[in-house]
Order: structure tokens, then C-alpha cells, then sequence
């Protein structure tokens, strides 16, 4: 009697959902199991899924900007350079825009690595282009390659090292320096909540420094980068 009435309960429940948010679910479902692209719309896998819930639940999912993912090589647009250093998921190179010559940094995912996951990357994809008119604080995102190796995000270039880098190789803060840079942390976390955005992964090792010149007027300035564990609430201001 429990059992059938508990599938009744789930039959009830499974009817009152409306249709659309059914095959949203279905493909969550299948993109956590690991079953492979997603076949329900334009697209696989997690951008499909990104489509479709602009479809079903009105646009409440910020959608990527035109243009963000791109599927020719990226060697036809920049020069790659040396690497700018290695973290848990991807490599950083230097590179330059072959149209102006414009230096960038390349953030490349590699599919094969193990800890590798599309949707990770595509939500850090998505996370960034919600932010297309920028804070001065925060990494910007100018466009993304994707091959059959790996997917290439091309993101401004800061070569100040990290604000860890910065704290180790000091003897000290003053106390000014200390609330210079973390009145701009402050700035770019309002930035990002007023877009609904959480970062969740602030320390300093994630937290860039613009310039290593004590003679430049941005020596004490930063830019919070590495979104790839945020979180895209559904509410800005949250």
C-alpha cells in the first residue's frame, strides 16, 4: 500500500510540472550521469541545456553573448605564446590578436585532463559573458575557442602576478595599501551580486595585481579573476 501510494504521489507531482520544466529536468538528469550530448536542442551538451532553459523558463538564464563561442581555430585569430603558469584545471598563455595586436591571455581546458567537466567550463563561460560591460576589477572575458582538444577562453591580460605572490614577497602591508586593494575586492563583490553573481572561490591566489612597477599608478590595483566555481542566481542583488 506504501508503495503504491507513493507513486501515485509521484504521478501527482510529475503531472502538475509544467511540460517544459520536465524536459529541462530530464536533461539535467542525463548531463550529471554522463550520458553524453544533450539531443533535445541546437548544439550539445551543456549549451544545449543553456538554450533550452531560455526557451522554457522565459530567459531567466543569461544568455552568451553572440559570438562567445567560437568553433574556428584559434590560431587563425592570435599567436600563442609562452605560458603565463598552470592551475588545477587549465594552462595560461600569453597571446596576441593577429587583427591589433592586442596581448591577451588564453585560458586553455584541456578535455583530456581528468578533472576536466563541460559544464563547469561552459557555466564559467556563461558567468563571464553575464558581465560583458565590465568593472575595472574584474577579469574580462573577450571571446572563447573550442576544438577538438580543448575549449580556449580569451580573457584580458593582467601581469602583475597574484596578490598572494605580492603578500609573500613583502615584508609588510601598511595599513593603506591593505585597504586600497581590499576596498576594490569590495567593489568588484557588489559588482558581481549586483548581477546576481557569487564568486565563491575569493582568496588571494585569485586575486591578480595589474602591475609589479612600484613607479605605475597601478601598482596597488587588482582584478578578481577565476570564475569558474560562481554562481548565477536567479535573483540579482542576491
Amino acid at each position: 500500500r506504501e508503495r503504491t501510494m507513493g507513486e501515485a504521489r509521484k504521478s501527482h507531482r510529475k503531472a502538475q510540472r509544467p511540460k517544459g520544466i520536465q524536459r529541462v529536468h530530464r536533461q539535467e538528469r542525463s548531463e550529471q550521469a554522463g550520458e553524453g550530448p544533450c539531443r533535445c536542442g541546437r548544439g550539445r551538451g551543456a549549451s544545449a541545456l543553456i538554450r533550452r532553459r531560455e526557451r522554457t523558463m522565459g530567459g531567466k538564464v543569461a544568455k552568451l553573448n553572440a559570438g562567445v563561442l567560437d568553433d574556428r581555430p584559434i590560431r587563425t585569430h592570435y599567436d600563442i605564446g609562452r605560458a603565463l603558469g598552470n592551475g588545477k584545471y587549465a594552462t595560461c598563455y600569453v597571446a596576441t590578436r593577429k587583427s591589433d595586436d592586442l596581448r591577451v591571455a588564453v585560458k586553455t581546458l584541456y578535455k583530456s585532463h581528468e578533472l576536466y567537466s563541460r559544464r563547469r567550463v561552459m557555466q564559467e563561460i556563461e558567468t563571464m559573458a553575464a558581465l560583458a560591460n565590465g568593472h575595472p576589477n574584474c577579469v574580462r572575458l573577450f571571446n572563447a575557442f573550442e576544438d577538438d582538444e580543448a575549449i580556449h577562453m580569451v580573457e584580458e591580460l593582467v601581469e602583475g602576478g597574484e596578490l598572494l605572490d605580492r603578500i609573500s614577497d613583502s615584508d609588510s602591508f601598511s595599513e593603506l595599501n591593505a585597504a586600497q586593494i581590499i576596498a576594490q575586492v569590495l567593489s568588484a563583490v557588489e559588482f558581481l551580486h549586483a548581477h546576481g553573481i557569487t564568486h565563491r572561490d575569493l582568496k588571494p591566489a585569485n586575486i591578480l595585481m595589474v602591475s609589479n612597477d612600484k613607479k605605475s599608478p597601478h601598482y596597488d590595483m587588482i582584478k578578481v579573476c577565476d570564475f569558474g566555481l560562481a554562481y548565477k542566481n536567479k535573483l540579482a542583488g542576491v
